[in-house]
């Protein structure tokens, strides 16, 4: 069976389809499937920069639309997933959605203009994260630990951080307060890390990958305030990770 029509037969049959492909292949998928999406249909996208106009243009006919941006955590079902609508998606569309974005972690609805930020800090913080860990394993094992060992010992506390914030509903910087006391070792860190501009990298990392996100028309005005913003950006070499979703969340009852 040729790829172009089992695609429109799994377009004609589904409820809910997801457009899990890459960003460089939805006009030819969409182009594939367009007769065979009926106007009841919920059409879940994740594809960065693709946006609801876009989309919308591409079936040249009213579809309901849902676009998401999933991270790289589902895969342990502890992600995070922002989605927005368009006009003719119902309420009950989004909630149909949500239920299976929710198996794969926390949900969070946004405009869409607040989309590409989201998706940046949501899917590419990730790497900067294992980036983190690994550092703080290497600096374990430069200190006599054996790697296994301080690997587990810096996920853990990464892991620990993230679901203190989450769970105590306490400002970050509080948390952090907390852990520091005076003359002790953790705040002497802390001023080396503050020396090298930690929090002011990470920015301008995020910043970067907002800006690579973004359609290319505001993707360049983004860059060029970047680079004249104060500070120098970085290279825009990163991108937002696009994911696929387990096939077998897709299986699973609300």
């Amino acid at each position: 069976m040729r790829k172009g029509v089992l695609c429109f037969q799994v377009a004609e049959c589904a409820d809910v389809l997801f457009l899990s492909v890459k960003p460089c292949q939805y006009e030819a998928v969409i182009a594939e499937i367009r007769d065979a999406v009926r106007s009841e249909q919920t059409i879940v996208t994740i594809a960065p920069g693709k946006t609801i106009a876009w989309l919308e243009q591409q079936f040249a006919k009213p579809v309901r639309i849902v676009r998401t941006a999933p991270n790289t955590p589902a895969h342990v079902l502890a992600g995070v997933t922002a989605y927005c609508r368009n006009g003719y998606a119902t309420p009950e569309d989004v909630a149909a959605v949500e239920c299976l974005l929710a198996s794969l972690g926390a949900t969070v609805e946004l405009e869409e203009s607040q989309f590409d930020a989201a998706s940046a800090i949501g899917g590419s913080s990730p790497a900067y994260v294992y980036m983190f860990i690994k550092a703080l394993a290497d600096a374990g094992v430069a200190e006599g630990l054996k790697r296994p060992q301080a690997q587990q010992i810096a996920a853990q506390a990464v892991l620990g951080s993230a679901k203190l914030v989450l769970e105590s509903g306490k400002h970050p910087g509080q948390l952090k307060d907390e852990v520091c006391s005076p003359f002790g070792s953790t705040i002497r860190g802390v001023v080396v890390l503050e020396k090298g501009a930690f929090r002011g990298t990470v920015i301008d990392a995020l910043r970067t990958a907002i800006a690579r996100a973004r359609s290319p028309q505001t993707a360049r005005k983004a860059t060029a305030a970047l680079q004249t913003g104060g500070r120098p950006s970085p290279s825009l070499t990163g991108a937002v990770p696009i994911l696929e979703f387990l096939l077998a969340l897709l299986f699973q009852e609300c």
